[in-house]
């Protein structure tokens, strides 16, 4: 892949973000500690977003699951009055299961909730390295059968949840999905996978025909290795809960 066939757009970004990082005046993520990481990738998100669209509604909750609170984020529509019993799409952010949050992917979620007919819930499930895997995976399957009970009696129909989510958030999605095939969960009616990491640990010859077109071999390995942390003796990346695609159906 050459420069010359990236959008005009996505070049200036790449070119900028090369220039500044060269100079010294960006850091790469990958050598900040998580939480300088967190702030850097908030500050990006938010100079490169558009303004907040109004929506009808926005309330924030926690769901409270074996004395760890799940910060989650509801969504209605602009379109849609408090008496519409709409499907709800559950929504879990990119970061590489490290960076990340719910203000983070603010816009992204209130757009989804505009243009759809569904409410959105987004949420902030427990990132690496602070809890490594699987927290971020039992944050997400416990997040879904929450809210299949429904036990705060959102207008929501419990029996048309979608999912959703970028990078290691569409992992998660699609986790979602296997998870309650498996263990017969909730039905999940849907599920939109934004670029998901779906093969950790994978050597495709994409990752090097693309490498650094803002994220980069040596970001990914420093996400992978702050989500897994101590436990990769463990787990092989083979295990569908960190690989998706490596489920055999």
């Amino acid at each position: 892949m050459t420069d010359k066939e990236l959008h005009f757009q996505a070049l200036s970004i790449i070119n900028d973000i090369r220039k500044a990082e060269k100079s010294g005046e960006r850091i790469p993520l990958y050598k900040m500690n998580p939480l300088e990481a967190r702030n850097a990738y908030l500050a990006m998100t938010e100079s490169l977003s558009p303004p907040a669209p109004q929506v009808f509604q926005v309330k924030n909750f926690f769901i409270e699951l074996r004395k760890i609170k799940i910060p989650i984020r509801y969504y209605r529509g602009i379109k849609h009055s408090k008496k519409n019993i709409l499907p709800v799409t559950v929504f879990f952010h990119g970061g590489g299961w490290v960076i990340g949050d719910l203000d983070t992917h603010d816009v992204v979620c209130r757009q989804l909730a505009n243009l759809g007919d569904f409410d959105v819930i987004s949420v902030n499930y427990r990132m690496g390295p602070e809890n490594s895997f699987p927290a971020a995976v039992n944050d997400a399957t416990s997040s879904i059968n929450w809210i299949a009970n429904n036990k705060i009696n959102l207008p929501i129909d419990s029996s048309k949840i979608a999912v959703c989510g970028d990078s290691a958030g569409g992992n998660l999605a699609a986790v979602c999905c296997i998870n309650s095939k498996i263990n017969s969960g909730p039905l999940i009616t849907y599920q939109t996978l934004i670029y998901p990491a779906t093969h950790m640990g994978s050597n495709y010859p994409s990752k090097n025909k693309y490498d650094g077109y803002i994220l980069s071999k040596r970001l990914m390995k420093w996400f992978e290795e702050k989500y897994i942390g101590n436990n990769q003796g463990d787990f092989s990346y083979s295990d569908w809960r960190i690989s998706p695609i490596c489920y055999d159906y």
